[in-house]
């Protein structure tokens, strides 16, 4: 491919952690990147778009050495099939067959699901057989082999169109949205001659969560925003930084799904400064269970609390929670929940805990 990045990986420079290379404009830092790093999470992979030839699944099975993965061909030919391999889903995910649905350009489409009908991600593909598979940040986190994902798509000569790396700060000690605000102010995002535009999203006090996006959709982007109050905790300092690199004016390789830290580091020179990411996912799951589980008791607080309070006195205690199984609780995760990216026992076990000792804490 002959299109040349408009950035380069970068790693950590030192052992100092952290103690890199500054932003490439002149105009200084007003403050400086924090020395405490434990709660920002590893470069996660949020969004993927690849596009496959025609010819991807004979390509990988006619090379394979595994007997099965040659008798497996005819299957591999079906191509909801051949993406629920591909991306290691778990049983509960289904690839739901193409239908002709116009999507980006192509005549026929699917859409990725999982158990509870939440939307993962879509897939199109045209009538020369050329398809193209996009996942959402849901999807992504449903990806049980990224090694197979990027040696799949090196083998075929697939190509990656976009990709989203995100870090969270769980604490909002690292990453504050004030900061990224002065940066951009100062020119500290100026990397070709001039700063990049800008758009700032102001919840107006409301809590719901301000966003700063700086750059060009289609060519490269940041946005930093507050993940916490998103997720509808109206006190949390959780902060998002994604960065969004498409192919149009750079070459994403399949490297970057198996090593984004570096991709993040080096889509802004300022980000260089930043990330030295301890969490792994497992925290950040938590987290984002922890924090939705408090908006859902919020939301009941509000709009049920005198309600429950009724049937507890006229049931009584003995009697509340066998009423509540039988006549009220239903099958499924909660709607609130589906941005947490975990199966749902896990979710049980990540939440048990927390509720047992607000439970505790509250006598």
């Amino acid at each position: 491919m002959s299109a040349r990045p408009d950035f380069s990986a970068v790693g950590s420079q030192d052992k100092r952690r952290g103690l890199s290379s500054g932003p490439s404009s002149n105009t200084g830092q007003k403050s400086a990147p924090k020395a405490k790093r434990g709660a920002l999470s590893r470069a996660l992979i949020d969004f993927l778009s690849v596009t496959f030839p025609k010819h991807a699944a004979r390509i990988w099975t006619d090379q394979g050495d595994s007997e099965d993965r040659r008798r497996a061909l005819g299957e591999f030919l079906d191509l909801p099939m051949l993406i629920h391999w591909l991306y290691a889903f778990d049983d509960d995910v289904r690839v739901q067959p193409l239908a002709d649905h116009v999507w980006q350009f192509y005549p026929r489409s699917g859409y990725i699901v999982d158990g509870e009908g939440q939307v993962l991600g879509r897939y199109g593909q045209k009538d020369d057989g050329d398809f193209h598979v996009s996942l959402s940040g849901a999807g992504c986190a449903r990806v049980q082999n990224w090694k197979r994902v990027a040696r799949f798509i090196e083998t075929v000569g697939a190509k990656i169109t976009h990709v989203d790396i995100a870090v969270d700060d769980l604490e909002g000690e690292v990453f504050t949205f004030e900061d990224f605000v002065e940066h951009y102010k100062n020119g500290e995002f100026n990397e070709g001659g001039r700063n990049p535009q800008a758009t700032l999203i102001d919840d107006m006090g409301s809590n719901k969560g301000r966003s700063l996006t700086i750059g060009q959709r289609g060519h490269k982007q940041v946005q930093i925003y507050e993940k916490g109050k998103q997720l509808g905790d109206p006190d949390s300092r959780r902060i998002r930084v994604e960065v969004r690199l498409y192919a149009k004016h750079m070459v994403l390789t399949p490297d970057v799904l198996l090593n984004p830290e570096p991709y993040f580091r080096g889509a802004y020179s300022l980000l260089v400064q930043y990330l030295d990411g301890v969490l792994a996912r497992f925290d950040v799951m938590r987290a984002t269970a922890e924090a939705t589980f408090e908006a859902m008791e919020s939301f009941l607080e509000r709009q049920a609390g005198r309600s429950l309070g009724l049937l507890f006195d006229v049931l009584g205690r003995e009697n509340i929670a066998r009423y509540i199984e039988l006549r009220l609780a239903r099958e499924g995760r909660p709607s609130r929940f589906k941005t947490y990216h975990g199966d749902y026992e896990t979710l049980v076990q990540s939440l048990r805990q927390q509720y047992q000792e607000h439970v505790h804490d509250s006598r």
